[in-house]
């Protein structure tokens, strides 16, 4: 099973400072919904919502235009991630629930420290307001680092 993480390994080295890739996954559906910034993309209402605040920027923190994010919200435990910027490479990643009770359990071995993000309950009518969120909520934030497309 960890093979397809070794090989993606090998084939996405990107360098120091980068976000890592990891594998996509079988639930990726090619051609999803396109959402606008800051949309709602809870399937059946249950549950807390969760903000993910976040940047993308090159290796020198620069930050980047243009940027297209697919978003993945059916797979438990983490949310996946495909970043793609002009002139940079692509990155297939995840943000991970550091304490959730299947996390060292992962099949392809998609797991990696680097990639574990706390959430943080915020408690906060105007905020909620602001985000467009039921109170309280969930926030996590998850810069995105990309390498350009020659390195």
């Amino acid at each position: 099973m960890g093979v397809s993480m070794l090989v993606d390994a090998i084939n996405s080295r990107r360098p120091s400072g980068a976000t890592e890739n990891t594998v996509l996954g079988p639930f990726y559906i090619e051609g999803a919904s396109v959402m606008e910034f800051g949309d709602n993309i809870c399937l059946d209402m249950k549950g807390q919502p969760m903000v993910v605040n976040g940047q993308v920027t090159d290796v020198d923190g620069n930050p980047l235009e243009g940027v297209k994010l697919e978003r993945n919200n059916r797979l438990p435990a983490h949310l996946h991630f495909i970043i793609r910027a002009e002139g940079y490479q692509e990155v297939t990643t995840y943000i991970f629930v550091p304490d959730d009770p299947h996390i060292n359990d992962d099949a392809v071995f998609g797991v990696k420290e680097s990639l574990l993000r706390d959430s943080m309950q915020i408690d906060d009518a105007a905020k909620a307001a602001e985000y467009g969120v039921a109170n309280p909520f969930y926030e996590v934030v998850f810069n995105v680092v990309l390498a350009q497309a020659n390195d």
